[in-house]
Formats: C-alpha cells, sequence, structure tokens
C-alpha cells in the first residue's frame, strides 16, 4: 500500500483475479466494491456463480 503524498489517493498493488471491495478505517470510513466500477474489464468482475475447478484450470491455462 502506497500513500499518493498530497492527496486522499492510496495504490495497492497487487495481483488479483477477480474484483474484491476495498475498506479503510481511520478518522473515515471508506469503501469500494471492484465490482461495481465501470472502468475495470467485464472478465475482471465476479459473477454469483462460482466457477468449478476445472473451469479455473482452463482460464489460468489460456492465460499462458
Amino acid at each position: 500500500m502506497s500513500p499518493v503524498a498530497g492527496t486522499n489517493t492510496v495504490i495497492l498493488d497487487f495481483p488479483a483475479y477477480e474484483a474484491f471491495t476495498v475498506g479503510v478505517a481511520g478518522g473515515s470510513v471508506y469503501e469500494v466494491d471492484l465490482n461495481e466500477r465501470p472502468n475495470l474489464p467485464d472478465g475482471f468482475k465476479y459473477t454469483d456463480t462460482l466457477l468449478t475447478i476445472d473451469d479455473i484450470n482452463e482460464q489460468l491455462l489460456a492465460l499462458q
């Protein structure tokens, strides 16, 4: 996590295969559900349907 000096911005830099919710607590509470962000690709967003292990393996192989 890297705060950006002089702004209200923090950069989180780590790999993720699916959208998640980010929460920050301190003087105030802020929460962002990345699944609701319009600027992220649909393939990164999660659905209510769970993938099987075979589905996940196929997706991982397609990335190689």
